[in-house]
């Protein structure tokens, strides 16, 4: 490289040229102005700028790179020195000659602005470039690395496909699409982790008030206040929709996802560090179930609020619930899983040839995974322990048995376009069931019989809960659910179980406190000892 500064000015002179034309001529350097008599540069006449020869390929030969305008001799060398800089940096690289080639390339632009406004490539971003290996005129965004990874990600399961496309479509793409990948940084991450959690803030707020105004309304319906009920479902058409809430569970597997993909761009050399790895989210842990007591039962006709995330239905509430579900088609899956614990795509997949009538073993061995409105059968289930034999007890028995004839019924009825699927649960052509639709019908059924709203997955944890209360130990539950740790299932329902019996002990306390409003003095101590509560 030959790098020199030279001053210039704008000053121009009229010379005749040998045909006898005359025209305007540019001094340029050789504007006796721009020195002093003693031979000194004169600060008040012209502008300095430099000029540099850049040795490039055999193909490119020299790239000079020439620029005018500076002010002062001192901010032209500032610059030409920032630009040699830059340019050292292609040592590093594999073909030096080339990259520096690119070097040239990508600072020739920066100096059209001349002068003042001269703003050269950041010196760190040329070198990380350089040490990835990418081409300096190339800037992958976010967005564009995250469809490709998906696209290439091909050791995920169909489901956790779909979980991701969702999350980076409707999370991440808007809130750091348009960075550039090699940019990223935390505090991008953390902001839109922030702006996530804010948002499921005012979603939680706009539903409560919704349930607030819908209680009002089914109050002033069942008072016959007919005018407060207009008001009440007028004002419900401008709320806004019930929608999910982004809890911190939630955000935490948003993290994973994009701390996997930004993993991978380290990886390929198309990032230095991961952006997603150093962020503060609180804690993630899975809502715990909890129990629908008298009091929240109370609360929740109140106001329409449910109390946490993840409800449980008591024993008495279920069986409200089947025995309103009695006469629907998919009262055997709800059997099931309330009795077993399966998982909805595990019930859903269920063949008829997992079931053992003799014995009562029912094999889990697949799931059927739902995919917005596709639905696919999968030969493995959620986990490797999701694999399993669980026992189902005469009522569940009777009621596949049962369904099975319906079953056969509607294949005679359908005829050729029946589907021989072997599956317990089908449609009336003998094609799988959408999960979704167990889930609505379940929802459907325990608004018709007053109960509150639960998961059609939490019949599953009111299974493993009522069985914990009923004194099964946790080993034969959590084999039961197919749980990978016997610490998940502890964790998971111990607190649920210990709920039930303090509401067990809540009704002994109340009761006793009944019969003691009710005794009289008469009543004396006799002097013998009073009978056990439960006997021996």
């Amino acid at each position: 490289m030959n790098g020199a500064l030279f001053k210039r000015c704008g000053c121009s002179q009229t010379v005749t040229d040998p045909d006898g034309t005359t025209r305007r001529r540019q001094l340029g350097q050789s504007c006796p102005q721009l020195r002093r008599a003693d031979g000194s540069w004169n600060p008040r006449h012209g502008t300095w700028g430099f000029q540099l020869q850049v040795h490039g390929t055999t193909a490119t030969g020299r790239i000079h790179l020439r620029q005018s305008g500076h002010p002062s001799s001192d901010q032209a060398e500032t610059v030409l020195a920032g630009i040699e800089q830059l340019l050292d940096l292609a040592d590093a690289a594999e073909d030096p000659a080339a990259m520096r080639v690119q070097i040239a390339e990508l600072i020739r632009p920066a100096l059209t602005a001349g002068g003042n406004k001269t703003v050269l490539p950041a010196l760190e971003e040329v070198k990380r470039a350089i040490g990835l290996g990418h081409k300096l005129d190339e800037h992958l965004t976010v967005a564009e690395f995250l469809r490709d990874w998906l696209e290439r990600k091909k050791d995920i399961k169909p489901a956790t496909y779909f979980s991701y496309h969702q999350q980076i479509e409707a999370q991440w793409i808007p809130r750091l699409g348009g960075h550039r990948l090699d940019r990223l940084n935390g505090s991008h991450v953390q902001a839109a982790l922030d702006a996530i959690a804010a948002e499921a803030e005012v979603i939680a707020d706009q539903n409560n008030q919704r349930r607030a105004v819908l209680a009002e309304s089914k109050a002033a319906w069942r008072e016959h206040r007919s005018a407060d009920a207009r008001r009440a479902r007028a004002l419900l058409k401008s709320m806004p929709p019930f929608r999910p809430v982004q809890n911190a569970a939630t955000l935490v597997r948003y993290r994973a996802c994009l701390r996997s993909a930004l993993t991978d761009a380290c990886k390929q050399r198309l990032a230095t560090e991961n952006a997603a790895k150093n962020v503060y989210l609180a804690s993630g842990r899975c809502p715990k179930p909890r129990i629908w007591t008298d009091a929240r039962l109370a609360l929740w006709r109140e106001t329409g609020q449910v109390p946490f995330p993840v409800m449980v239905w008591t024993a008495q509430q279920t069986t409200a619930f089947l025995r309103q579900a009695k006469t629907h088609p998919f009262y055997p899956a709800f059997l099931v899983i309330a009795y077993t614990g399966l998982r909805r795509g595990e019930a859903c997949a269920l063949r008829w040839s997992d079931i053992d009538f003799t014995t009562g073993r029912i094999e889990i061995t697949q799931q059927l995974v739902q995919y917005s409105w596709d639905a696919e059968i999968q030969d493995e289930t959620k986990t490797q322990h999701g694999d399993r034999v669980v026992i189902a007890v005469k009522p569940v028995l009777k009621a596949l048995a049962k369904h099975r004839t319906t079953q056969a019924l509607r294949e005679q009825a359908a005829g050729e376009n029946w589907t021989k699927t072997d599956l317990v649960f089908t449609t009336d052509t003998g094609e799988p069931i959408y999960p979704s639709h167990v889930t609505d019908t379940l929802r459907t059924l325990a608004q018709r019989a007053g109960l509150p709203p639960i998961r059609l997955h939490d019949l599953r944890h009111g299974a493993a809960t009522h069985a914990l209360t009923a004194g099964v130990d946790m080993k034969t539950i959590s084999d039961m659910l197919g749980h990978s740790s016997i610490t998940i299932t502890a964790d998971t329902y111990t607190n649920v179980a210990d709920e039930l019996k303090r509401a067990a002990a809540d009704k002994i306390a109340h009761q006793l406190a009944h019969e003691d409003d009710n005794e009289t003095d008469d009543d004396q101590d006799d002097g013998t000892d009073d009978p056990p509560l439960i006997a021996a």
